[in-house]
């Protein structure tokens, strides 16, 4: 003992014998209790479910099972005593001083039992010795240097304690991790429990297992932000069989909680607790984190900090990029780069004041710029974008506009002079080709800075388009207005000398001219695509009034393209910006001309096919019907987690628009200035009484005649589209795929009997007769009036491509189904899906290497194995998205830092290559990722090197796959080429997968598409996409098995086209946990089924063991008088939770219900799919209880397998992807779906070959 603490250790020896008499006395009569007679009243089950389960108030135990210490051991002392003992010196007491981590000696202890004041044998890892309950250890003493774990030579000790702090070690690297208790008077390590103490200690063995499983996982792949699902795989893998979900949810807290003291014991910079799959399991299990002791760790093995391969980039792209991924990108200057300003701070957002000494001299608002000094409010405070980095609110708008700029109320501040006579004038205005501002001469054409009564506002520049003078306005001049970079979404991210035209136009007072301004129109250079990679030239010194201009810019969709200019102006009071403003409204006012109608330049006439708004007719079917009876009255003593659910299930089609009416038109006339047309309608086949059943089954094509007819405004037009008849034996092939929205009927449809019929004699001219080839009818009648349909431009040969981030290949396939690329090479860093990438792609160069290493050889001159420049023609790729993904919440990580600096990489290759067209695709939060900052630096990066940009986020359901999946795609064209447009909607969707805009700070950016509330087709639903695949069971493996029945929908025939041999291929699926399959097959074979669905009941599982029911002991707060208890945890009542409250092995998940109420009830998790729903975004690894919720099939009791996975995303059956069940999982859900690939490639393709015809 310590001689200063002699007083303490008397205190504490009266303390202990007076509690080892209240012990003693309580021992006994625990032991020899009265006899009484026990009554016996029969429960009801309910009873049983919601019965309180009686506790000690002391450990927290239920009483049943409760388990008494059973006596000292013989010949014990009190641990003070004990301590004495010369065996356990190591010390001879001369020392001058003893070290102070030894002030407190170590010791071990064996044969231990830990237990309360009561009696009651407590585990000491529950949370007791957290909450101050005295927990008191008996056992032989033995010295630290000692191994054997008998009693032999032990010092036997009793009351030792109260324990202050436990603790495990060992986790970072150890063979056995240390598990050790400290009391007053020493540290234990602890060796071998006594044979009645086993059990507790048998139980935090496996926990501490499971705990030293998750932590290898966790400081191997903590680089890689891995996914609660990645390390459900990496315990199913471990190969111990305990080690489940259920296990782990069950000592969630635990495992939690040591994660938590590793990190506050380990490096500041290393915090396992934030990486993805922990949040995840945080969230899941209800975990709440105690304050507890700083964890020991021991000697072992260290962390190693990964060495990624930094972003090799081009000096163009360093140059704009080296502030923001300062660690992340190779760089030769050692000193590292200028700091200028971070570029993401407050302050570096900000625009300058316009109201401060420094901006007052600066020539933009209108200084004499000498001092050359930054606004006082935008000095950046420092370059850590660390700091910025950390934030959480990815989605904070900033604090400055990038709008479109309204007109400014100027006035006049210099004197106006007529140079000459007026040329012309007109209703009283007198125009003027030259006159004197405050003594300096403007004349038409010039370029000027104008004044703004917004002293914060810089000077704008516009070209002076005509000036006049008249009554009472005075001197007048009309303008074309350029916007400032800092006017357009780059926001502060612009090159402050570049302008961008806007068709934006207004006239101001003469006299708010300041000065002229110099405006140069910049053209790329003549060998601009093999100047790739090369040094910029050094911008010119920025005097605040010399700019240049290359590009619009489209304030709308934030489009960038190439400046072209115009001079249409055939009189001296015309404006070519209001001449384009007419045109355009000309363009988009439908104009009616001898019965033709000419409106977006196509012509309607009688005879056309339209599509019309879906309200533009009320059919009296509808695809599919709203289940208003989805919920219904349960026997809830059952079903005890029925009564969280709603009506409204994520994955349904409820609230999925109808299609466009499709109509023929018979008459066109005007009535009250309104163009009338008289159309006939024809029905789809889920219009029909037949429904979705002949929906599911006839082609996506296949329209019906009727004798029904309308009349609407051609307000209701949305477009055209083309039909034709065809005999019913002989269907076309090809036919609707040779151009764009081509339908046929086969048969006409009567609403009123739901009868079908033959076609009449005059439908039958509609199109071609016969076997559908066109212009080989059967006859002379073959050939009608009717509008013959266009086809699909053809192209001389497809774009040599390079796919960056290549995976297995998702966004090639679409590509080459478009026919405008093909694939030459292809760089994936993962050899299983660059395997797959290769199976699918025989001619192309695939390489398995990191990006950065392959551009690092060609920039070295390195050529002969690579592309060299003018080769690549089309870049596409995907970076990976960790850092962006929603799904990664928290993603501050290195490894994400590196994942997005890839980004960097991939522009690299953009701008040594300089290919024509360049495509990146990423998700949807890579739009607002810090603050848009990435989404600016690349669009001002590709506008540096001299690309035209245009970007939108597209939902991939629009495109014909059952699945949501919103994705960034961005599109560059070079210079010279015409920039393409986002792809129109082709399939109706679920509304609430349709948010395809954005905000930025109060200023919404659209994609540009037109159709917004409808397209010409219907959705693609779980039904029609993999109801035709085999039957098979959990865990299936068999990688080739036959199909079983014919394709049945549209969408089947188009994954089992001409490619696809008599074998399924990849049609395998995860195995389940014998408890996971247990709750399967309960989840019920209805829409919107999930774990909520589940029965508390107790079943036998495939191992021989049972399941247990859930006991609901805690009335809620929430609840109601009368209802039965619903609270699972005493948090229910308000107050912490009790880790004893925790039950396992039950049908019902017990975190569910923990945490249920404030996580949206859990929806979807077990969750089935819906026949007539759609997926959930595919993921990588489909989990019951993971992020995308519904992963169940919607009959079979199993997860959706690797080919439904790819069904869903639109990947054809013939297909094939490589590795493992989980690689294979992992290529589906980082591919790009093949049909938006097309649709992309298909818009891509119109510009290119509208190049080639005009180059003919």
């Amino acid at each position: 003992t310590r001689g200063d603490n002699k007083n303490d250790c008397k205190n504490l020896k009266a303390a202990k014998m007076n509690t080892g008499k209240r012990f003693l006395q309580l021992e006994s009569n625990e032991k020899q209790p009265k006899p009484k007679k026990r009554k016996f009243n029969k429960r009801t089950e309910e009873e049983d479910a919601t019965a309180k389960p009686e506790k000690c108030n002391i450990c927290r135990q239920h009483l049943h099972d409760i388990k008494l210490y059973s006596g000292h051991l013989n010949k014990s002392c009190e641990e003070f005593v004990a301590l004495t003992d010369d065996r356990l010196s190591l010390f001879t007491g001369d020392e001058e001083s003893i070290p102070e981590g030894d002030e407190l000696p170590t010791h071990k202890v064996t044969q231990f039992s830990v237990y309360d004041e009561k009696g009651h044998l407590c585990p000491f890892d529950s949370g007791l010795v957290e909450k101050n309950v005295l927990l008191h250890v008996s056992g032989y003493i033995k010295p630290i240097y000692e191994e054997d774990s008998s009693s032999n030579n032990g010092i036997p000790a009793h009351g030792m304690g109260p324990i202050n702090e436990w603790y495990i070690s060992g986790f970072d690297g150890g063979e056995k991790s240390i598990l050790g208790i400290v009391t007053a008077y020493a540290q234990y390590i602890l060796m071998e429990p006594s044979e009645e103490y086993a059990p507790f200690v048998e139980l935090l063995g496996q926990k501490i297992t499971l705990v030293k499983v998750v932590m290898e996982f966790l400081l191997d792949r903590y680089v890689e932000d891995p996914t609660y699902e990645d390390l459900l795989e990496y315990l199913e893998a471990s190969g111990k069989s305990n080690l489940t979900e259920d296990f782990l949810l069950q000592h969630a807290q635990f495992v939690c909680d040591q994660i938590y003291s590793y990190d506050q014991a380990g490096e500041e910079n290393l915090l396992l607790i934030v990486t993805p799959c922990v949040r995840s399991l945080v969230t899941l299990a209800g975990v709440t984190f105690r304050n507890r002791k700083k964890m020991r760790q021991t000697e072992g093995k260290t962390t190693k900090k990964p060495s990624f391969t930094k972003a090799c980039t081009t000096s163009l792209v360093r140059s704009i990029f080296e502030n923001f991924f300062p660690d992340q990108i190779e760089t030769q200057d050692k000193k590292g780069p200028k700091k200028r300003k971070c570029g993401v701070c407050d302050a570096c957002q900000a625009s300058d004041c316009g109201k401060c000494s420094n901006c007052k001299n600066m020539v933009k608002f209108g200084g004499s710029g000498r001092a050359k000094q930054a606004c006082k409010l935008r000095r950046c405070p420092n370059m850590a974008v660390e700091e910025v980095e950390l934030s959480e609110d990815e989605e904070e708008e900033g604090k400055n506009p990038v709008r479109r700029k309204s007109s400014s109320i100027r006035k006049s501040v210099n004197k106006v002079e007529w140079r000459g006579e007026p040329v012309l004038t007109i209703k009283g205005r007198s125009f003027y080709d030259a006159c004197l501002v405050g003594g300096t001469e403007t004349r038409t054409g010039d370029f000027v800075m104008l004044n703004s009564e917004k002293p914060n506002e810089p000077l704008s520049i516009g070209k002076v388009e005509y000036m006049y003078d008249k009554f009472p306005q005075g001197p007048t001049v009309h303008l074309s207005i350029l916007y400032r970079g800092n006017d357009t979404i780059l926001g502060e991210t612009a090159n402050p000398q570049e302008l961008f035209a806007v068709n934006v136009c207004e006239d101001a007072p003469l006299g708010c001219i300041i000065r002229k301004a110099e405006v140069v129109h910049k053209k790329p250079p003549k060998d601009w695509f093999e100047s790739g990679g090369t040094e910029p030239q050094p911008p010119p010194e920025d005097d605040g009034h010399s700019f240049y201009i290359s590009k619009e810019y489209n304030f709308i969709t934030a489009t960038f393209t190439d400046f072209v200019d115009r001079n249409l102006k055939t009189e001296l009071n015309t404006c070519s910006n209001c001449l384009l403003e007419k045109a355009k409204n000309k363009h988009e006012t439908p104009i009616i001309d001898n019965e033709d109608v000419f409106w977006r330049e196509e012509t309607y006439r009688v005879g056309t096919t339209v599509f019309l708004n879906p309200t533009a007719y009320d059919f009296s079917s509808h695809l599919y019907e709203t289940n208003s009876d989805s919920i219904k009255s349960v026997d809830e003593s059952v079903y005890t987690e029925y009564y969280r659910k709603t009506i409204d299930v994520k994955g349904s089609n409820q609230d999925t628009p109808e299609p466009f009416s499709i109509g023929l038109i018979q008459d066109i006339w005007t009535h009250k200035r309104d163009i009338k047309i008289k159309v006939r309608i024809f029905y789809r086949p889920e219009n029909t009484k037949s429904g979705v059943f002949l929906a599911h089954q006839a082609d996506i094509n296949t329209l019906y005649w009727t004798n029904e007819f309308t009349t609407v405004s051609f307000k209701e037009v949305v477009g055209k589209c083309y039909i034709m008849y065809c005999d019913i034996i002989e269907l076309p092939t090809n036919w609707p795929d040779e151009g764009p929205y081509r339908f046929y009927f086969t048969e006409a449809y009567d609403p009123t009997t739901y009868k079908f019929y033959e076609v009449p004699s005059e439908a039958k001219k509609i199109g071609y007769a016969g076997n559908g080839k066109v212009g080989k009818g059967k006859s002379k009648s073959a050939k009608t009036s009717h509008e013959q349909p266009p086809v699909w431009e053809k192209l001389e040969r497809p774009l040599r491509c390079m796919d960056v981030f290549a995976g297995c290949g998702g966004l090639s396939n679409g590509l080459h189904q478009a026919g405008i690329a093909e694939t030459k090479w292809a760089i994936e860093k993962e050899p299983a899906a660059a395997q797959a990438f290769k199976l699918n792609n025989q001619d192309c160069q695939v390489y398995t290497d990191d990006c950065n290493n392959f551009l690092q050889k060609v920039m070295a001159g390195e050529t002969k194995t690579f592309p060299g420049k003018g080769e690549v023609e089309m870049l596409v790729g995907g970076p990976p998205c960790q850092g962006f993904s929603g799904m990664n919440r928290f993603n501050a990580g290195q490894y994400s830092l590196f994942k997005n600096s890839l980004v960097v990489s991939y522009l690299s290759f953009c701008d040594y290559y300089r290919p024509k067209v360049f495509v990146l695709e990423n998700v949807r939060n890579f739009v607002t990722f810090k603050r848009m900052m990435v989404l600016k630096l690349t669009i001002r990066c590709l506008l540096e090197i001299g690309y035209q940009v245009t970007f939108g986020v597209l939902q991939a359901g629009h495109y014909g796959i059952p699945q949501t999946r919103r994705r960034l795609i961005l599109i560059a064209a070079a210079p010279g080429y015409p920039l393409p447009k986002l792809p129109e909607p082709q399939h109706v969707f679920s509304k609430r997968g349709c948010h395809l805009s954005f905000a930025f700070d109060g200023v919404r950016y659209t994609n540009g598409n037109i159709w917004k509330e409808s397209a010409p087709y219907r959705t693609i639903c779980v039904r029609d996409a993999i109801s035709d695949l085999p039957e098979i069971k959990n865990g299936s493996n068999y990688t080739e098995i036959p199909y079983d029945e014919t394709p049945i929908s549209h969408f089947q025939r188009r994954m089992r086209d001409s490619d696809s041999s008599e074998l399924l291929i990849d049609h395998v699926c995860k195995e389940m946990a014998p408890i996971v399959e247990a709750r399967i097959a309960q989840i019920p074979e209805i829409p919107g089924s999930d774990w909520r669905d589940l029965p508390n009941i107790s079943v036998p599982l495939n191992n021989g063991t049972m399941t247990s029911k859930l006991n609901y002991p805690y009335f809620t707060k929430r609840q109601k008088l009368g209802e039965p208890n619903r609270g699972v945890c005493q948090c229910a009542l308000g107050s912490g939770c009790d880790p004893s409250d925790r039950q396992v092995n039950t049908l019902i998940p017990w975190c569910l219900p923990h945490t249920a109420d404030r996580h949206n009830h859990w929806a979807g998790l077990y969750g089935r799919l819906e026949w007539d729903g759609y997926f959930g975004t595919t993921i990588t690894n489909p989990e019951p209880m993971g992020k995308q919720g519904r992963v169940l099939h919607p009959e079979q009791n199993r997860v959706v397998s690797v080919r439904e996975c790819a069904r869903s995303q639109g990947f054809p059956d013939h297909f094939k992807f490589h590795g493992t069940v989980m690689d294979k999982h992992r290529q589906v859900g980082n591919a790009v779906p093949p049909p938006l690939g097309k649709a992309i490639g298909m818009e891509i393709r119109k510009v290119l070959a509208k190049v080639g015809s005009q180059a003919k």
